[in-house]
């Protein structure tokens, strides 16, 4: 029997802690977390999930997001990548160092909502369980192919037992009618046999 984890997903503006002061960042435990832009193309744009990670402390790490996000790659062309995330990622047009990053990085942030879970892994399992499988189950479902844009859990830790993973969400921008959600309901992971969405 797999090991299975229920993540029960909140979510927030990215940005929403920014005017604070440097030392404040809010205690959402440890788990996982995703980032999902409200896309501007296409119907009134759409909810896309473009990250994924996992921390012992997620507050401290969206604020560290937030504090070191224009030293990262960034896209080189901001109206595309608002409109197309994946296609831009999947085409490599990210770059260091660019001369618009404080105002490329502000605008990712504008877009942005970060999500997170609280994830209690037994001892036979650890969180980067859990974010591998996330990540894999995200590079599928939105189509992500080129290596290494949304983490690098996999180059870290690659499970080796077999965990199912439940998905539940609450509003927008995790869940909304009429479109699927940015994650799968389920999924589930096998040594042996891979992933399964």
């Amino acid at each position: 029997m797999p090991t299975t984890y229920e993540l029960h997903w909140k979510s927030i503006p990215m940005g929403a802690i920014q005017s604070f002061s440097d030392w404040y960042c809010p205690y959402l435990g440890q788990g996982v977390y995703l980032w999902v832009l409200a896309t501007t193309g296409g119907n009134g744009g759409n909810y896309v999930g473009y990250g994924v990670g996992k921390s012992d402390d997620i507050g401290k790490r969206w604020w560290e997001h937030l504090r070191d996000l224009e030293t990262y790659y960034l896209p080189t062309d901001l109206k595309a990548f608002l409109q197309a995330p994946i296609a831009e990622l999947n085409r490599n047009a990210v770059a260091k160092n660019l001369a618009e990053r404080k105002e490329i990085a502000q605008a990712i942030v504008n877009n942005t909502w970060f999500c997170w879970a609280e994830v209690t892994c037994p001892r036979e399992h650890l969180i980067e369980n859990v974010e591998y499988v996330l990540q894999e189950a995200l590079k599928q479902y939105v189509g992500i192919t080129v290596d290494g844009m949304i983490g690098d859990a996999g180059a870290r830790y690659t499970p080796t037992s077999a965990l199912a993973i439940r998905n539940h969400f609450g509003r927008e921008p995790l869940q909304f009618p009429r479109k699927r959600p940015v994650l799968p309901r389920t999924i589930g992971f096998t040594p042996w046999d891979g992933l399964r969405i």
